[in-house]
């Protein structure tokens, strides 16, 4: 016997520990049912032993199943108007559709949906709860009366006014699509827009409209929602356009330039995108600095964007020796002795010469030579051209000047 009733407690252990876990199972199943719902914290009420809603309750329900909004615990409803206007909720006089109507007076106030406006004869629809004339089935009914304005009374309660529930400025919610990683292209540029309000996605030319402003160059640019329809304030967004990067140019280069003495500032050629090397222009796109650029051989650009245009790169040119001229000579039989002008910055120079009617000159490059006179071999009685132009060397090779001084001609003697 005491084996038997030992057992019997066991069984009737272990029956109870089951049905705590299929409770505790079934009230984690139950939320995780319902955590996507918002909770109305106005619940139904036995009023007589019969389930039914207080206009709170019915209101909030009407509110968050027409507009998707979960609205906060306001209190009674005679306190809603002035707590919703304290949360930024847009309040007014006049009566508009999916708005609530509160009114004051007595224990409580009262609370009403607008469900509609006839237009033809100026009613206004509402849906209700509270009353119990108003009471059916356990929830709330519509009614439909005339007027709608502040102070004016029905069930013995004054208006107070209306709480504006489409309204974006409080609560709509405004995502942008396609908004990361613009850069300046010299367009407009419009990012997709979507409106949510509460639960309830907007449709965009029904419910709002959308501008655009400060939208082309880069910087931070404006979207703009504004209520249309049902829905009224406006809210705006923000999205970055970047500015272009000059280093995605194909190429930046500057032509090489003459010895004049002063600072030469030659400008740049950009090659690339047609649009963006047409509308990137010096002073608004681009700022140019400097480099070694007085003395006859290289020079160097930095090139630095600015508005539409970002980041740094730099390009070089070259200064070319002036040019110089054959001064005077001494001639011999057999050779001839030739002096030229000067050149500053030179680092060397090349001397020409050939027979009048020759098509071949004789070249003879003087590296490193810094005197203004050579020898060549001659002939007797014969008559020479000679030229000659000044070079340094830079990069490897002879940077020459631009042209060749102007031809000398010379004869010998025949002793």
């Amino acid at each position: 016997m005491k084996t038997g009733n030992a057992i019997r407690k066991v069984i009737q252990a272990v029956k109870m520990a089951a049905v705590t876990c299929l409770i505790l199972l079934g009230g984690i199943l139950l939320q995780a049912g319902h955590a996507r719902a918002a909770t109305n914290p106005y619940p139904m009420k036995n009023y007589s032993n019969r389930p039914e809603r207080s206009c709170t309750s019915y209101a909030w329900q009407m509110a968050y199943d027409r507009t998707g909004l979960a609205l906060n615990m306001w209190g009674n409803a005679g306190s809603w108007y002035n707590n919703a206007k304290k949360e930024g909720y847009a309040t007014g006089s006049t009566p508009r559709r999916d708005s609530l109507a509160i009114w004051s007076g007595g224990q409580w106030g009262h609370v009403a949906y607008v469900d509609n406006i006839n237009q033809k004869n100026g009613k206004i629809h509402v849906r209700e709860a509270g009353f119990s004339a108003l009471y059916k089935n356990g929830t709330g009914i519509g009614s439909e009366w005339t007027g709608g304005k502040v102070n004016s009374w029905r069930y013995g309660e004054k208006l107070v006014g209306y709480i504006y529930l489409k309204d974006i400025k409080k609560s709509g919610k405004i995502t942008l699509s396609n908004a990361n990683g613009l850069v300046y292209n010299g367009k407009s540029r419009k990012p997709g827009v979507t409106v949510k309000l509460g639960k309830l996605t907007l449709k965009q030319g029904t419910d709002y409209t959308v501008t655009y402003k400060n939208n082309t160059n880069a910087g931070t640019a404006t979207v703009t929602v504004t209520g249309k329809g049902n829905y009224m304030g406006s809210k705006t967004a923000t999205f970055t356009i970047a500015p272009y990067d000059i280093n995605k140019f194909s190429s930046i280069k500057a032509d090489n330039c003459d010895y004049t003495g002063k600072a030469l500032t030659p400008a740049i050629k950009i090659t690339g995108n047609s649009t963006m090397k047409s509308n990137c222009k010096k002073g608004s796109g681009y700022t140019l600095a400097y480099c070694s650029n007085v003395k006859p051989g290289k020079a160097t650009i930095t090139m630095t964007g600015r508005g539409n245009y970002k980041g740094s790169r730099k390009t070089t040119f070259y200064i070319r020796p002036a040019k110089s001229s054959v001064q005077s000579h001494i001639a011999r039989s057999t050779r001839i002795t030739v002096s030229w002008k000067s050149v500053n910055g030179a680092g060397g120079y090349e001397l020409t010469w050939r027979k009048k009617g020759a098509k071949r000159w004789n070249v003879r490059n003087l590296d490193d030579f810094f005197g203004v006179s050579a020898v060549i071999d001659a002939s007797p009685c014969t008559t020479y051209e000679i030229r000659v132009r000044p070079f340094v060397r830079v990069d490897g090779f002879r940077l020459y000047a631009r042209d060749y001084s102007g031809i000398y001609r010379v004869r010998t003697p025949l002793f």
